[in-house]
């Protein structure tokens, strides 16, 4: 039996979640198990069905969205991946609709066939969210160069 290509497992991956839209939320069932664990900062959902309810919720108020992979993204031979990225999006509620750049790294791990069953998102909450926020925003940032 050939060894897995999870080299191009990610490839595929990244490309998929570059073309996601409001449109097409259900490639997240052909990306995703069933049962995948998807983490961030905010949520913790154990069925790909919550999961794709979560995005169609989070496109309700995008105005824009777009994702940029970094070079640095690896992945392991047991289909462990971590993957750097950048974030650009536009909020009606957030920062007068103006666009918003957010950092991010996520960890993904991938079966055999090509379906990833853990997403762990790691970002600033701070900078997503709380920043863009009249008033909290102000507060969040003056802590953050205070500490």
């Amino acid at each position: 039996m050939p060894a897995v290509n999870y080299e191009e497992i990610l490839t595929t991956f990244k490309a998929r979640y570059l073309s996601l839209n409001s449109h097409n939320l259900n490639q997240l069932s052909i990306m995703y198990t069933d049962n995948v664990v998807f983490i961030d900062p905010v949520n913790k959902f154990t069925n790909v069905a919550s999961l794709q309810n979560y995005f169609e919720a989070l496109y309700q108020n995008l105005t824009s969205c777009t994702f940029k992979f970094e070079e640095e993204t690896y992945i392991n031979p047991q289909g462990v991946a971590t993957i750097p990225w950048q974030l650009t999006y536009s909020h009606l509620k957030l920062n007068g609709n103006q666009p918003i750049q957010l950092n991010g790294i996520s960890l993904v791990k991938f079966l055999e066939n090509g379906k990833a069953f853990y997403h762990q998102d790691y970002f600033d909450l701070g900078s997503m969210l709380y920043e863009h926020i009249p008033v909290l925003g102000y507060l969040v940032k003056k802590l953050k160069h205070n500490i």
